[in-house]
């Protein structure tokens, strides 16, 4: 659980009343997670969804994929690709203002912006390796524009495939269950220079 400014867990959070378990806890909660599972025939496809083979949320995937969709209503986000250029779109959180902004104009949007390249890469890779399928190379290469190798050195992938929390094989790159138990920080230690 990522506890994010401006949410109620946030606020529970801040006052006490809502306590994260600390990185072994969570993360010896999240392999009890997977086994419970997997005794029912459930299997991780992501981080923190689970199904059965061939039951997977395609509408979820879309994101993990870093593919397109448009967010409707109010405080939805959605990811475009205009004339080669991919825009991240924001539309108004308030519900009566998003309203408001649709019959005086005709939309709701709050923010179109472009997302540069280096963004691009940061979140194309946060959502793929949230999977168990992770990213090929072929894929973040067509999604970024540039090859996985100029964002991320080869000396550091090798350095996380030898410690055991990511893989890389026939260009694919994929956290490992020990990735994904601590993925937040193995993706702060991947996007650093």
């Amino acid at each position: 659980l990522t506890v994010e400014p401006g949410t109620a867990f946030f606020r529970e959070h801040r006052a006490g009343r809502l306590v994260l378990p600390d990185d072994d806890d969570g993360a010896r909660m999240l392999e009890d997670t997977w086994r419970i599972c997997a005794d029912a025939g459930y299997q991780p496809y992501e981080v923190s969804n689970f199904a059965q083979a061939g039951q997977e949320c395609c509408h979820n995937l879309t994101y993990w994929r870093y593919g397109e969709y448009v967010g409707a209503g109010p405080g939805a986000h959605g990811r475009l690709r205009l004339d080669g250029k991919l825009i991240a779109v924001a539309q108004r959180r308030a519900p009566d203002g998003w309203i408001g902004d649709v019959e005086r104009t005709g939309h709701g949007t709050e923010t179109l912006e472009i997302v540069d390249m280096s963004d691009r890469a940061a979140e194309c890779l946060m959502m793929g390796l949230r999977t168990r399928e992770g990213i090929s190379d072929a894929r973040f290469e067509q999604t970024v524009g540039q090859a996985l190798e100029s964002q991320i050195s080869v000396a550091k992938i090798a350095k996380f495939v030898d410690g055991g929390w990511l893989q890389h094989e026939d260009g694919v790159l994929r956290a490992t269950p020990r990735g994904w138990a601590v993925l937040d920080t193995l993706l702060s230690d991947l996007l650093t220079a």
